[in-house]
C-alpha cells in the first residue's frame, strides 16, 4: 500500500492502480511585446493521467510520446515516487519503474467521479442573479455579453511578465468585471459579442471590490451572431492602425479594416458622404460589396 507520507518526495512501495482517463494542455512558457501586440513565446505541453484505487487517487505527469497507461485498463507500479507538495497527489514514474498489467480493480463509483473532477473539474452555469455567487467557491460559468472591452495588457507575476484582459461582461441586469490571463487573455474578442465563459474563479478583495478571473480550464464559447447586409450613409471617417472608424449619417460608428478599401483614407475623404453596400457583423465590417459616389 502507498505511503500517506507528504514529504515532497516520497518512494512508496508497490501499488495497484487503475487508469481513469487523460488530459493534455498546451500553454505559453513566457510572452512578448512585438510592434506594439502581445505575442505567445514557446509553447509547453503537459500531458497528464489520472489513477486512483479506493484509497487514493493520483495525478500522473508523462513526456513520452504515448501514455504509459491505457484508459480503464489496471496496472501494478513498481519503483515510483510520490508527492503531495502542490496539494494534490501527484505519482512520478521514471526510466526505474515497472508498470505490470494486472487483474481490473473493482472501484467504487464515487472513487471514479471524483477522479473525473480531478480531469475536468465541474463549473456551476449561473445566471448572473444569484445573491452568493462571490461566496459559494468553485468554478463559475456565465453567459452574456461583453462590455467595456479593454485591450490586453501586461502584468508582473512573481518573476515573469502575462497578459490580462479586462473586460464587463453584462448577465441580464447584472455586469461582473472579468479578467482573462495568460493565453486566454489574447483571445480573439468583439464588443457585445455574446459569450458563454467557463470556470472563473470569484475573488473578493481586501477593499471589497469583486472581480472574475480566469483559470487554466477556462474556456470562451462565442455565439454564432449572424451577419447583416445593409447600405449604410458615411458622412466621416477616421483612420488609426489601418482601420477605419466610419460615421454613419444617425452618428452610429462602425469599425473597417482599411485592407477592405481599394481607396485610401484621404481619398475615400475625399469623397465624403458616400454610400457603401457592406456586411456587418457585431458593430464591424466584414466585407465591401460596392461603394456608390456622388449619388448622396
Amino acid at each position: 500500500m502507498a505511503s500517506k507520507s507528504c514529504f515532497p518526495y516520497f518512494r512508496a512501495e508497490p501499488i495497484i492502480v487503475q487508469c481513469i482517463g487523460h488530459r493534455t494542455t498546451a500553454s505559453s512558457v513566457d510572452f512578448s511585446i512585438k510592434d506594439g501586440q502581445i505575442c505567445k513565446g514557446a509553447q509547453r505541453i503537459v500531458h497528464l493521467s489520472v489513477v486512483a484505487n479506493n484509497e487514493k487517487t493520483y495525478m500522473v505527469p508523462w513526456n513520452s510520446p504515448e501514455a504509459p497507461f491505457q484508459e480503464g485498463l489496471t496496472y501494478v507500479i513498481k519503483n515510483y515516487t510520490t508527492s503531495c507538495k502542490y496539494g494534490q497527489d501527484r505519482l512520478f514514474i521514471s526510466a526505474k519503474s515497472t508498470i505490470f498489467r494486472t487483474a481490473p480493480l473493482d472501484l467504487a463509483e464515487s472513487v471514479t467521479n471524483a477522479a473525473l473532477q480531478i480531469l475536468h473539474p465541474p463549473s456551476i452555469h449561473l445566471t448572473g442573479g444569484e445573491h452568493d455567487l462571490y461566496t459559494r467557491g468553485g468554478y463559475l460559468t456565465l453567459k452574456g455579453t461583453i462590455k467595456n472591452l479593454q485591450v490586453p495588457r501586461m502584468a508582473m507575476v512573481q518573476s515573469s511578465e502575462v497578459p490580462i484582459l479586462d473586460f464587463v461582461l453584462q448577465c441580464g441586469q447584472n455586469t461582473f468585471d472579468v479578467s482573462l490571463w495568460r493565453d486566454t487573455a489574447l483571445e480573439e474578442l468583439q464588443l457585445n459579442s455574446e459569450v458563454t465563459v467557463t470556470h472563473l474563479k470569484a475573488v473578493v478583495r481586501r477593499d471589497g471590490s469583486r472581480k472574475l478571473n480566469s483559470s487554466a480550464y477556462t474556456r470562451i464559447e462565442i455565439a454564432d451572431q449572424g451577419q447583416t447586409a445593409k447600405n449604410i450613409k458615411v458622412i466621416g471617417l477616421h483612420e488609426s492602425d489601418e482601420e477605419l472608424t466610419l460615421l454613419l449619417e444617425d452618428f452610429s460608428e462602425l469599425k473597417a479594416s482599411a485592407k477592405l478599401f481599394e481607396l485610401s483614407g484621404d481619398e475615400l475623404i475625399s469623397q465624403l458622404p458616400f454610400i457603401a453596400e457592406v456586411t456587418e457583423q457585431l458593430g464591424k465590417v466584414i466585407e465591401i460589396k460596392r461603394l456608390i459616389f456622388n449619388e448622396v
